[in-house]
């Protein structure tokens, strides 16, 4: 194990990924990082964003277009950009994002590895991960695995409900897994499930 620290305190996770990044053997050409806070690290997630790096610089988590980076992995080739935003007071790691090849990786893509996404569960946040979790299992049996299908149905929040709703022509989606799903997020969420025909 090597232990590192920032070369300068207070400065956020590009100081925390710079030093990481230099502390790493010249063998290894990348790097997973997460947060010290972490309770749950699925290996299969770790390995899943490993394989998703492929060709590019970083492979970043992404919910709801907000991009996890200390759930992400780094080639150590990005150091350099990472010590120029540095120099710059740049500390925002979207501007690594936008510098390099990144993967934004979705939920959809890592689900088979992480179920839950345990993996992006901070203290004090397992009810929200669990919600994500069944939100996602409900769109795949929902939609059979088709995006088109997907795209014409919608999940929204209201008070006190979950509603789904399903075009008219296409209600036969509404099967009985379907329904399990729903009222299983609906309860996660502390609400009831509703199903408008639209």
């Amino acid at each position: 194990m090597i232990v590192t620290r920032d070369e300068e305190q207070g400065r956020g996770p590009l100081e925390g990924l710079r030093a990481g990044l230099k502390a790493l053997p010249a063998s290894v050409d990348s790097a997973y990082v997460t947060s010290c806070d972490v309770p749950l690290l699925v290996l299969d997630f770790v390995r899943r964003m490993i394989d998703l790096l492929a060709d590019h610089d970083i492979a970043v988590m992404e919910i709801d277009g907000f991009p996890h980076p200390l759930s992400a992995v780094y080639r150590r080739s990005t150091l350099p950009h990472v010590e120029a935003l540095l120099a710059q007071n740049r500390l925002r790691p979207v501007f690594l994002f936008d510098a390099v090849r990144t993967r934004r990786v979705q939920p959809a893509e890592i689900i088979s590895a992480d179920p839950e996404l345990l993996t992006l569960l901070r203290p004090g946040e397992d009810a929200r991960v669990s919600a994500w979790g069944r939100a996602i299992r409900l769109a795949q049996r929902l939609s059979g695995g088709t995006e088109a299908l997907l795209r014409k149905t919608s999940i929204g929040l209201e008070p006190g409900r979950v509603v789904l709703s399903i075009p008219t022509r296409h209600q036969a989606l509404y099967a009985d897994s379907v329904d399990r799903r729903l009222h299983l997020l609906a309860r996660a969420l502390g609400r009831v499930a509703d199903v408008r025909l639209i």
